[in-house]
């Protein structure tokens, strides 16, 4: 992630800043791929550009028997209708009704959190924090695993 962090402060070198902020005791911890990535590059895209500068936030930290992944910008932000269409698209009850109207929106979001819910299924949770000329937090709560076993299977803390 910092790579990719790299690149983007060089692309946006005079109007991003990013910080990094990772909790030691989850340093070590399995995020699978494809999770991170896409929330920077919405809250780049959707929250910074749209206002020419700003920054985002990437904190890792535990949060009882859980790992917090939380993207925040200080941007765009979203206004409630936008919030609530985002909200449905993590919705396991209306994420199909609403498919085809999401269809082009959001879709690294979208896979990101699909990818989350087919791993780990109702032990991770999605939330999605806006507020119009304010910024956008997303934050990913998943079960604390350290590493895989030699099968890849995931293995959870206190197992």
């Amino acid at each position: 992630m910092k790579q990719y962090m790299f690149l983007i402060n060089m692309r946006y070198a005079d109007s991003l800043v990013f910080y990094l902020d990772v909790d030691s005791t989850v340093a070590g911890c399995y995020v699978p791929k494809l999770i991170i990535q896409p929330l920077l590059e919405n809250a780049v895209k959707h929250g910074i550009e749209p206002i020419g500068e700003g920054s985002i936030t990437l904190r890792c930290y535990g949060k009882e028997d859980k790992l917090a992944i939380e993207v925040e910008d200080n941007g765009k932000g979203m206004s409630k209708y936008e919030l609530d269409r985002i909200r449905d698209v993590i919705d396991l009850e209306t994420r199909h009704m609403d498919a085809q109207r999401n269809k082009r929106r959001s879709i690294g979001f979208q896979n990101a959190a699909r990818r989350v819910q087919l791993i780990y299924g109702k032990e991770a949770e999605v939330r999605v924090y806006s507020k119009e000329e304010a910024g956008t937090r997303i934050t990913i709560l998943l079960p604390l695993v350290f590493n895989l076993d030699e099968k890849g299977n995931l293995n959870m803390a206190g197992d």
